[in-house]
């Protein structure tokens, strides 16, 4: 491997382009969208307690549970790291809904990805594991995780408190 096709971003104040379409496809509503940031054989290691979901279909339906909140998200890229047509990335990503007891709530999640670079030039995610970067393990589908009021299971996220509380 040269130095010339390691990349790498440290701590940048910069969003990576794929949490920046995260963050819109989210904020828009565009489901399509969202799942099109994925490898149609993608791994997405489910925070909603469903073990690993593999496939793009039916990273879908996971997706799916977390837009139907209609919140508000927020990414932060901490770091990427790239070698040729792969990308190791960390995020930090907030999300602001309100609960079924329409309570203002925020969830906080630091993320690891693994993206790849496809034939068409195209970056997407072919491992998402979103508390990846927590020290959580892998959720299973019969885990006994706590379950939030209003939104999908979690695996050790940072923090759920109403948005505003510090």
């Amino acid at each position: 491997m040269s130095t010339e096709t390691l990349k790498q971003s440290l701590n940048s104040t910069e969003k990576h382009p794929l949490h920046a379409e995260t963050e819109v496809a989210y904020n828009t509503g565009d489901l399509d969208r969202w799942t099109s940031l994925y490898e149609e054989d993608a791994l997405l290691c489910a925070t909603s307690g469903d073990g690993f979901v593999v496939g793009r279909q039916q990273i879908r339906k996971t997706l799916e549970r977390f837009l139907a909140l209609r919140g508000s998200l927020t990414a932060k890229t901490v770091y990427s790291v790239e070698n040729d047509d792969l990308v190791l990335l960390r995020r930090i990503f907030t999300l602001c809904y309100t609960d079924e007891d329409a309570k203002p709530q925020q969830m906080i999640a630091h993320s690891v990805e693994v993206a790849k670079r496809g034939s068409d030039g195209l970056l997407r995610f072919i491992i998402d594991h979103p508390v990846g970067a927590t020290g959580a393990g892998i959720p299973s589908a019969d885990s006994t995780s706590p379950s939030y009021k209003g939104m999908p299971r979690i695996e050790a996220i940072s923090m759920v408190v109403p948005c505003g509380a510090s």
